[in-house]
């Protein structure tokens, strides 16, 4: 199955029982954003790459897979009650 960065998250958002808030935002103003938050608190925990990682396909041909390994890949699907603490 083939699902998007933001079907992912609101698959994940739906098994926590929570609403994710989605919205759209151009990428220049968050590779800015991104960039201050480090000059400002030397974090790395956010970056471009984290960006670019999320805006990019990253979607493989697993036939090989299947075939040397008999992997069977499966639907993405997440329980509720898996992120609970």
């Amino acid at each position: 199955e083939t699902v998007t960065y933001r079907e992912m998250v609101r698959r994940v958002f739906a098994a926590m029982s929570r609403t994710p808030r989605i919205m759209p935002i151009p990428v220049w103003p968050m590779r800015i954003g991104f960039r201050v938050w480090k000059a400002l608190t030397g974090s790395t925990k956010y970056s471009v790459e984290n960006l670019t990682r999320m805006n990019r396909d990253l979607t493989v041909d697993g036939a090989e897979a299947i075939t040397c390994l008999g992997f069977e890949p499966r639907k993405f699907e997440v329980e509720t009650g898996a992120f609970e603490r």
